[in-house]
């Protein structure tokens, strides 16, 4: 009797372990399915990533508040990565379509046409 309630209590733990096992190790790769910008991502959204903590989370967020991102490579720059953790993040990380340089001259370019615009019809009422 002793014997099949210690197998069925090992058998539970097996069964447990698994689940567990299927559950953390499917986390990562949801979470890999949508790249990270650099440019953008919080300090707990770096920190999802492979050997990226919470100091080299706030290295990175202070790097790019200076020099935003134009390539991953550039993470190289950021002190705490070197080689092989880049290695690991090239295919986690993204630096996004463009940096708020480009959205702001974007912006500047619609205002102009905004401008001209409003200005061609005043034009065309006088």
């Amino acid at each position: 009797m002793q014997n099949s309630t210690s197998l069925m209590a090992k058998t539970a733990w097996i069964i447990l372990a698994l689940c567990f096992g299927v559950v953390f190790s499917t986390t990562p790769t949801i979470a890999a399915k949508q790249k990270i910008n650099i440019n953008t991502a919080t300090s707990k959204e770096l920190q999802t990533l492979p050997q990226i903590g919470p100091k080299t989370a706030k290295a990175i967020i202070k790097y790019r508040a200076k020099h935003p991102f134009k390539k991953v490579d550039e993470l190289l720059e950021v002190k705490g990565i070197g080689k092989k953790t880049l290695k690991k993040l090239k295919p986690l990380v993204t630096v996004g379509k463009g940096t708020k340089k480009k959205n702001e001259k974007s912006k500047k370019k619609n205002n102009k046409k905004a401008t001209k615009t409003k200005s061609a019809q005043t034009k065309k009422k006088k």
